[in-house]
């Protein structure tokens, strides 16, 4: 059975530090232009925003000759290096978050009438967004293993490392049609673009490793460029 879950942003507890973060910005000599325009954006979006997503946990057969993961007709090709982190796991949990249309579309609105500084403090909030949204859901799926004896891995998706972001669809075609109202281009990116979907492995001896920048293949990902993340999903950026 599914599980889905609506989050307003005030549920999220955006700070302005993650973002500035994002941005590049330390703790000195940050333009007040730009704290303000963050607060007021956030302000702004508190009324035109819920964070949708959720998750459903199926069985799946790992091949590590292959490094594939079957589950029920998909089969999964994340490649060799993320499969090693799947493959102590008993049962996979497939989710997908978004944070909808509002974000996307402010910031095209700001940028299309010159405002790029501030349509880019736009996009960069809504990529804070998405992740809090999805650290909550992942909180629900660690919850989910912890009652059944088990643990939860990181959360993975098409687009990491090697693993090629068509596979999007495999997900989705495993959840309800439709799903939070995410939909997919012919190439498998999310449409809201503010939108992640991947897999969480869950079983006994499962763990939860730090991730690697370093290995995965994403260039534009405003966290790799900032070296900032602790969590990562690949998010779809404006500039997919």
């Amino acid at each position: 059975m599914e599980t889905v879950l609506n989050f307003k942003l005030s549920e999220l507890s955006i700070k302005t530090q993650p973002i500035l973060g994002l941005m590049g910005y330390t703790t000195e000599d940050i333009p007040n232009i730009i704290i303000e325009t963050i607060d007021e954006e956030l302000k702004i979006a508190e009324k035109h925003i819920t964070v949708k997503g959720g998750f459903i946990v199926k069985n799946g057969l790992l091949n590590p000759i292959n490094s594939t993961i079957q589950i029920e007709n998909e089969t999964f090709n994340p490649g060799s290096d993320i499969f090693k982190l799947y493959k102590d796991s008993e049962k996979i949990a497939l989710f997908a978050c978004t944070a909808g249309e509002y974000i996307s579309e402010r910031a095209k609105q700001l940028m299309s009438e010159g405002l790029v500084l501030e349509g880019y403090i736009v996009d960069v909030i809504g990529s804070v967004i998405i992740e809090r949204g999805m650290d909550k859901i992942h909180e629900q799926i660690k919850e989910y293993a912890t009652q059944i004896n088990m643990n939860a891995s990181n959360r993975y998706s098409p687009g990491y490392w090697k693993w090629d972001v068509t596979e999007q669809k495999k997900i989705f075609s495993l959840l309800q049609n439709n799903f939070c109202g995410i939909t997919l281009t012919p190439g498998g990116l999310m449409h809201p673009v503010k939108s992640v979907s991947g897999l969480i492995a869950i079983g006994s001896n499962v763990k939860y490793k730090n991730y690697n920048c370093a290995l995965c293949s994403q260039e534009n990902c405003i966290y790799k460029k900032n070296n900032k993340q602790k969590g990562c999903a690949y998010v779809n950026s404006s500039e997919g």
